[in-house]
């Protein structure tokens, strides 16, 4: 991750968005933090993110409903990195379906995050 990457970190927990931000720091990157759906549209819209990490558990939407909005109205393609509780099947071939690029449940390697961001890196 170079320096002029951002990513932006889409997480209603502040403590988990905190050690997301920490990580990325370490690598090289910058990032911003968004709280819920709304929040994170807005800035996506100002300044497109290198990458986003994204909850799917957000208090005013649904992170689905997030991705398809990102995949529908971004031109520029913004790799996705599912980070989320919800580690169903279902949850992610939903995500994955709607173009996510990886999906990791929490808790998580960190090791397995450095992976899917390096892997994003190309995108």
């Amino acid at each position: 991750m170079g320096v002029d990457e951002n990513v932006l970190i889409v997480e209603d927990n502040r403590d988990i968005a905190r050690g997301l931000g920490l990580r990325i720091r370490k690598r090289g990157g910058t990032s911003t933090w968004k709280a819920n759906g709304t929040d994170a549209w807005e800035e996506i819209v100002r300044q497109t993110p290198s990458l986003i990490i994204l909850d799917l558990g957000l208090p005013d939407m649904d992170g689905l409903s997030l991705l398809d909005r990102i995949r529908s109205e971004i031109e520029e393609p913004v790799p996705v990195i599912i980070l989320t509780a919800q580690g169903t099947l279902a949850a992610r071939q939903s995500a994955v379906e709607r173009g996510a690029n990886f999906f990791l449940e929490k808790p998580y390697e960190p090791d397995d995050l450095d992976q899917a961001i390096q892997s994003c890196r190309g995108i």
